[in-house]
């Protein structure tokens, strides 16, 4: 079986004055999840983890006030805490569904100042 190539990458940064540990933490533990994952006027009303290579996620979102519920799911594939988690990523019943994501997320910190600094790609 030939593997798949990837037809698109995309790559984001992003700096957080934050300890790795608790950025780690907070893409990983479902209570800190649900406060923050999603777009503005959306909400995470579940979130379910079962953190280990091999293990998965469940995210249930709406929009806010009253919309429809979505799902988001997958499987992950690496978890090195705190420097690297790599997962798979589904849009559950999406009609326009672009089939499965993998998803790969470094943290590395950097000691610019006198606070922790986690740099996210």
């Amino acid at each position: 079986m030939q593997a798949v190539q990837p037809t698109a990458m995309l790559r984001l940064e992003r700096r957080f004055r934050a300890p790795r540990e608790k950025v780690f933490q907070a893409f990983t533990d479902a209570a800190m999840l649900r406060r923050w994952f999603g777009p503005p006027g959306y909400e995470v009303f579940d979130a379910q983890i079962d953190l280990r290579a091999g293990g998965r996620y469940r995210f249930s979102a709406k929009k806010l006030p009253d919309g429809d519920p979505f799902y988001l799911s997958g499987a992950y594939l690496e978890v090195d805490r705190p420097a690297r988690l790599v997962f798979t990523w589904n849009w559950e019943g999406s009609e326009s569904d672009p089939g499965e994501t993998r998803v790969t997320i470094e943290l590395r910190a950097e000691l610019q100042t006198d606070e922790d600094q986690t740099v996210v790609s």
